[in-house]
């Protein structure tokens, strides 16, 4: 019982984040570029990525860079574009949705924005590997 109780909140917090990215969110431009985080190294065959999860991102890398700094992580920082490149092709149906969730943040300066649902793909335009001196 509390097992199926457990998964039905999970399930509803799922949807509506869901719906917030894909309904409330905005769509990715070639002008958009954001930062993720990794705590581990890993080796990507393909950069094309679809986020199922939901996935925490900066738009500034000097924030990026301060997490991993004073985290103390070796990592990597994945740097994030338009797959489809909206501006160029003219085709503003594409483009992964993501929703700027700063203005509820406890730590606004981080400008968080989320991706969930896999609605589209974004490009891995590049990595960058930190070393902690």
């Amino acid at each position: 019982r509390k097992f199926k109780l457990r998964h039905q909140q999970f399930v509803n917090f799922s949807m509506r984040l869901t719906e917030a990215v894909l309904v409330f969110g905005q769509k990715m431009d070639s002008f958009d570029i954001f930062y993720h985080n990794m705590d581990i190294s890993m080796i990507f065959n393909k950069n094309k990525l679809l986020f199922f999860g939901p996935t925490s991102v900066t738009c500034k890398l000097e924030i990026a860079q301060q997490y991993q700094y004073h985290s103390d992580m070796k990592g990597l920082i994945l740097v994030l574009a338009d797959w489809y490149n909206n501006s160029d092709n003219g085709n503003e149906d594409n483009g992964a949705h993501y929703f700027n969730s700063a203005w509820m943040s406890d730590f606004v300066y981080e400008q968080e924005n989320i991706f969930i649902g896999a609605d589209s793909p974004i490009k891995l335009a590049t990595i960058i590997k930190t070393i902690k001196p």
